[in-house]
């Protein structure tokens, strides 16, 4: 069954510390965070929690449009292109402030995703090689992937891992 506008949405609430600030209630305790500039249109819908603890989205569904993510409809409030990927520039999915939602490629978005939970050596783009018995640095720019060596530490690959991403991702750089 799909929901349109609820006509008992939950309550957008004013930020405790921050009158610029409102907070939206979801499913299962969470909380997203939006400009108080959105709060009204926002507060006409009943949003939820969708996806992994602590990784999720803000989410509705909409009779007719289907599923709208928050950040989605914030960056349609804001003109931001349909045609391009909306970045969380902190990587904070609940945080749809107005200042941290930004257009991006997909490949951009990419580069500003948070270390994966089975990484292990705490370093995005840091492998163990274990024929070498070192640590193997690497990036993806441009579609490519970037062999940038194999170092004796975890420590010494992330210093060559980082300055790549500053030098090849810019601004969309998720440093480790």
């Amino acid at each position: 069954m799909k929901r349109s506008r609820s006509k008992n949405p939950r309550a957008v609430l004013s930020h405790p510390f921050d009158a610029t600030l409102a907070l939206v209630p979801l499913t299962r305790g969470y909380f997203a965070v939006i400009s108080a500039v959105d709060a009204r249109a926002v507060g006409a819908f009943n949003w939820w929690y969708h996806g992994p603890n602590g990784y999720g989205y803000a989410l509705n569904t909409r009779k007719g449009t289907g599923a709208l993510f928050l950040h989605r409809f914030i960056a349609d409030r804001m003109g931001l292109s349909r045609k391009r990927e909306i970045d969380h520039e902190d990587g904070d999915h609940l945080n749809c402030r107005r200042s941290n939602l930004r257009p991006a490629t997909k490949s951009q978005n990419s580069q500003n995703a948070k270390l994966r939970k089975d990484n292990t050596s705490g370093v995005k783009g840091v492998t163990w090689h274990a024929p070498s018995r070192t640590w193997e640095a690497r990036i993806t720019a441009n579609k490519k992937s970037i062999f940038l060596g194999n170092y004796a530490t975890v420590a010494e690959a992330a210093v060559h891992v980082n300055a790549a991403r500053l030098a090849l991702h810019g601004a969309f750089a998720r440093l480790s």
